[in-house]
């Protein structure tokens, strides 16, 4: 811990921010990453409500949307927890979003 609150005051130029405390947590490993493509993600607005939207799903651990290209990374427990038809319906909870296709990036 000594070493990362070193790192962390250089980095900060002594603002007196400190680690505290460390604690290993758990995190599932995904099954697969699917990189979906969204119509209307360009923002921080609606990169905040795609990742909202999708990440309600069933079996998703996490999702990473880039406005930049509008596409948006879904890591997911088990490859047939999620299909094209859940994410369809899942963006349909937005006015600026829409589907447009979904590729699996990792499997």
């Amino acid at each position: 811990m000594e070493g990362l609150n070193a790192a962390l005051t250089k980095a900060r130029a002594g603002k007196g921010v400190a680690i505290t405390k460390l604690v290993e947590v758990d995190v599932p490993k995904a099954a697969v990453v699917y990189e979906v493509t969204v119509a209307g993600l360009g923002c921080m607005a609606t990169a905040i409500e795609t990742r909202d939207l999708l990440s309600r799903l069933e079996g998703v651990i996490r999702v990473h949307p880039n406005g930049l290209n509008g596409k948006a990374l879904v890591f997911v427990k088990d490859k047939d927890a999620v299909d094209v038809a859940k994410i369809k319906e899942a963006l349909s909870g937005s006015t600026k979003l829409s589907f447009r296709k979904m590729e699996i990036t990792k499997a």
